[in-house]
Formats: structure tokens, C-alpha cells, sequence
């Protein structure tokens, strides 16, 4: 989760919680735990916030789970808060009980439900988790009310990996797609091309930040 965004102000703090304001209503949530790293090369992880007038958009969910996750953020913004992950990896699905419905590319469902570390080769496996998985397809709309954000497919870090982008302000949350390094084929097998091929499409994008 490398940011290329900029520097925010820190603006809310407590025992668990970091919140950072930027501009355009875009807050980063962090979290001590989340940031000790366990090894020399690990990830730093944190979940994006895009605040709309309606709801706020929760852009993965960092692990380990940390209770109060969806409550700090909906007190903190004042809004319902709805959960995208960028794919189905256990450091982007922590926190993702908290909440009844998660939106996930399909293509990861089986990763989400091997507890994001192995796909899970049992039918429908999905099922059993404590929350509802709901597609994203490409170049989908999320409305936020007042803004939105448009889903891209880039298979290649996984099989349901995608990334979001913001039109209006030129956005992009990259999840585990760009990154400071290459991250491809880290739980399935992507065709190069294929993932060359989507990152093409990505840089056609009006992308003026990035996270």
C-alpha cells in the first residue's frame, strides 16, 4: 500500500487508531500495530478513506483485525462506511467481519475464503464467511454521493486484482498493483501479457496522485 499521494495532517488520534486527512476528502487510517513490521521487507499496512455525502469508501482492511475498525471510521466521518478490497490477500481482508457486505472482484472470492493465504479448492467455499462478497466488474461506478470511483480489472498480482479511480480529482488507489516494487504472480499465475495489456489501459488514465 506505497503512497506517491503527498503529505496530509494528521487529524484524529487514539490508543489504536491513526487518521490523516489530504486534500479531496481522502484520509489514510493506520494503526501502531499495523506498522510494526514483522520482518525486514514487509508492508506497511493502512485502508484508504474516501469520503462521498452519502458514505465513505473503506479501501481494504489491514490485519490483524483490530475491534472497532468500522465503528472509529463511521464515528470519525459521520457516514456509513462501505468496504472495497483491492484483492483477496490476508493483509487487505482483516477487518472484513465487521462488515455485512464486502464488494471483491469475483475472481478472488476463493482466496478470501482460504483466509487470504491459499484459495480455498472447496465449491462455494465463500459462502461460509461471516460477510456477503459482492462482484465488481469492470469499469463499474461506485457512487459515494457527490463523487465516485471506477473499478479497473489488472489481474497480475492476483487473479482479481483491481484498482480504483477517481476522474474527477485523478486518483488512483493502486492497492498492490503499482508499488515502489514489482509485486506480479504473488498467489496465482497471470499471463505477463495479459497484465502488461491491463496496465496499458491504466496509463491511459488522466492519474495526476496516486496511493
Amino acid at each position: 500500500m506505497y503512497s506517491v499521494y503527498g503529505e496530509g495532517s494528521r487529524s484524529v488520534k487514539n490508543d489504536d487508531f491513526y487518521l490523516k486527512k489530504y486534500p479531496d476528502d481522502i484520509y489514510s487510517l493506520s494503526a501502531p500495530l499495523w506498522s510494526a513490521k514483522p520482518a525486514e521487507g514487509s508492508a506497511i499496512m493502512q485502508s484508504w478513506l474516501v469520503k462521498g455525502t452519502k458514505c465513505t469508501l473503506v479501501i481494504d482492511s489491514p490485519m490483524p483485525e483490530l475491534s472497532g475498525f468500522r465503528e472509529y471510521i463511521e464515528t470519525q466521518m459521520g457516514l456509513p462506511a462501505i468496504l472495497m478490497c483491492t484483492h483477496g490477500h490476508v493483509d487487505h481482508i482483516g477487518c472484513n467481519s465487521q462488515f455485512a457486505e464486502v464488494y471483491m472482484a469475483k475472481e478472488d472470492w476463493s482466496l478470501a475464503a482460504g483466509d487470504g493465504i491459499v484459495r480455498s479448492t472447496e465449491p462455494d467455499a465463500y459462502r461460509n464467511l461471516s460477510y456477503r462478497l459482492i462482484d465488481v466488474e469492470e469499469t463499474e461506478c461506485i457512487d459515494l454521493g457527490g463523487r465516485s470511483v471506477i473499478v479497473y480489472h489488472v489481474p497480475g498480482h492476483t487473479a482479481g486484482s483491481i484498482v480504483l479511480y477517481e476522474k474527477e480529482t485523478g486518483i488512483l488507489f493502486s492497492g498492490d498493483t503499482i508499488a515502489w516494487r514489482i509485486l506480479y504472480g504473488m498467489s496465482d499465475w497471470t499471463p505477463l501479457e495479459v497484465y502488461m495489456d491491463a496496465l496499458r489501459r491504466i496509463s491511459r488514465l488522466d492519474i495526476r496522485k496516486m496511493q
